[in-house]
């Protein structure tokens, strides 16, 4: 099973998580371009900030404030050990000892400090999204065990609605993740535990002018389902009342113009594509969507021309 702890790559194995291969396969899967640390100065990575102890209640003494620090510094790297590497037992003894740290502050510095030890400060990456980027037989149960927590601390919205802050990956959410890795089951729940779906992954690694480096697929949870021949995914995302199929990313594409970009003029790719086209066409509200213009002002038909795919052309 890789882990981070083994190789830092947040991959999974071919078992795990099937991508058959009538399905667009990734260049890269999501978040590979982790920088690997000295193993002796791991620790020191996302330790607590010294700012958090002017929320605490007890500690007047600065001694013990900066022992306080010392004692928590690498429990946020156990805690993404734990979820990582599918070891619920551990994970709940972590959280119950940050859970009794977390009494020391005052009530809303308490859900900032209870978040800051699920949360990567550099890089925005929660243990959600860690597990869900190490996918084994505990996952499920991993998941569950975060948001139960998270639920009861009542910082659940917070937590499943952060996204990357790092630049390649920048707006990524838990949800993008669980959709690139094929989890059907988690992504209906963390939906109905009030994940956004109208969220968008703007980072360097989506965008269509780095092809080679990342994936395009229009950045949002519903153009990710769809370019990656997921239908299940986009009817339970379509049946959202929430959802905005018209939603357009940073170049103006809305899902249709996604799928246009995506075709690679291979019959068997083009096969699923035309299907999550017509999919989409026939059971959106807006019967007007296939004249939506990008910011080139190309509707999908016509971006479909200029970019000479023929067969999705002809569909259209």
């Amino acid at each position: 099973m890789a882990t981070e702890s083994s190789t830092l790559d947040d991959s999974t194995d071919d078992e795990a998580s099937p991508i058959e291969k009538k399905h667009l396969v990734l260049s890269k899967p999501m978040d590979t371009n982790v920088t690997i640390c000295d193993n002796s100065k791991c620790g020191e990575v996302d330790s607590p900030s010294e700012d958090v102890t002017t929320c605490l209640v007890n500690l007047t003494n600065s001694d013990y404030a900066s022992d306080f620090i010392k004692k928590t510094k690498k429990q946020k790297d156990l805690i993404l050990k734990a979820v990582s590497e599918g070891d619920p037992s551990s994970l709940v003894r972590l959280l119950g000892e940050i859970e009794q740290l977390s009494s020391l502050f005052t009530e809303k510095c308490a859900e900032d400090f209870l978040m800051d030890r699920l949360t990567s400060k550099d890089t925005g990456k929660t243990c959600l999204m860690k597990a869900l980027l190490n996918i084994n037989r505990k996952t499920e149960e991993i998941v569950h065990i975060l948001l139960s927590f998270t639920e009861k601390h009542r910082f659940l919205d917070r937590f499943i609605n952060a996204a990357y802050t790092e630049e390649n990956y920048k707006g990524q959410t838990a949800l993008h993740i669980a959709i690139e890795r094929r989890q059907n089951k988690i992504v209906k729940y963390i939906l109905d535990k009030g994940a956004k779906v109208n969220v968008r992954a703007q980072g360097l690694f989506f965008s269509p002018k780095g092809r080679n480096y990342g994936f395009y697929f229009g950045e949002t949870p519903l153009a990710l389902a769809a370019c990656t021949n997921q239908p299940d995914i986009v009817t339970l995302l379509m049946d959202k009342s929430e959802t905005n199929i018209d939603i357009q990313d940073s170049f103006g594409n809305t899902v249709l113009h996604a799928l246009v970009t995506v075709t690679e003029n291979e019959k068997p790719h083009n096969a699923f594509i035309i299907e999550m086209y017509d999919k989409i066409i026939r059971n959106c509200r807006n019967k007007f969507l296939e004249s939506i213009t990008n910011m080139e002002g190309l509707t999908p038909m016509q971006l479909a021309a200029k970019k000479g795919k023929l067969e999705v052309l002809k569909y259209i």
